[in-house]
């Protein structure tokens, strides 16, 4: 695909899940622990990031025992913070109270 003479190249979501709960957006991009993130997603969540009542996580460790959460907030990556499945359920739950309230 191309897009005029620009370098935009179609960004790969294959490990980005989509909520929405009343006009409240959650996006969760999953990675390996070590798995880097390519420019174009990077750019890709910051930009999601900025969207009002958005929620940007990106979610590291083995699939389906997450390790590491690191939040994106105004177009910049936060830092890395520790988390396990049940830290991660107890952060789901906030969001979908806040969301619920709306």
């Amino acid at each position: 695909m191309k897009f005029g003479d620009s370098r935009i190249a179609v960004s790969d979501v294959d490990g980005l899940f989509v909520v929405e709960r009343s006009a409240c957006f959650l996006f969760i991009e999953t990675k390996g622990k070590d798995d880097p993130v390519p420019k174009g997603q990077q750019i890709l969540l910051e930009a999601l990031s900025r969207i009002p009542r958005a929620a940007v996580v990106l979610l590291r460790g083995d699939k389906g025992y997450p390790s590491q959460l690191q939040r994106v907030k105004h177009g910049r990556f936060e830092g890395v913070e520790k988390t396990s499945r049940e830290d991660f359920q107890r952060r789901l739950d906030i969001w979908f109270d806040y969301a619920n309230s709306i």
